[in-house]
């Protein structure tokens, strides 16, 4: 498998690519129906059926908890979501990697502030951090990127 981002030959049990640090990310059905409400998010943004705070507030309800515990908001650019860095959302370039057979995401219990989350109905995992005070990064399209605390 190359990087698609620089093109280096990555090894079949790579977790991120040498040469760019681009992650290994698993494209499992949670990932794909979080990037699929991103993309009608997007739309409905584009139609001005939302304003930029609602965008932002259902863009957070998008979150995705990873097979390593790491979480993850879809992006505009697909190759590049956000990636939950303990007190920030940053963009994160990924290596999509086929879905194993077991397409579930990863069992136990979320943290006490993902159970909140999971009372959100457009939320698909339950598993969105919460931020206390502001929302999770909005790629606009329009090059409005909004930085937030994921813890």
């Amino acid at each position: 498998m190359r990087c698609p981002h620089c093109h280096t030959e990555l090894a079949a049990d790579a977790s991120s690519c040498s040469a760019c640090q681009a992650l290994v990310l698993e494209n499992a059905q949670p990932w794909r129906l979080a990037q699929q409400r991103y993309d009608a998010l997007q739309a409905r943004y584009a139609r001005n059926e939302l304003d930029n705070a609602a965008f932002q507030e259902a863009h957070q309800t998008l979150a995705v908890l990873d097979a390593q515990g790491r979480y993850w908001l879809p992006a505009k650019n697909h190759d590049t979501p956000f990636l939950c860095h303990g007190d920030s959302w940053a963009p994160q370039p990924v290596i999509w990697a086929s879905a194993q057979a077991n397409d579930d995401p990863p069992s136990g219990p979320p943290p006490a502030r993902a159970r909140a989350a999971r009372r959100s109905t457009a939320d698909p995992g339950g598993n969105a951090p919460r931020p206390a005070d502001q929302p999770p990064p909005s790629d606009t399209g329009y090059g409005a990127v909004v930085w937030a605390p994921c813890s």
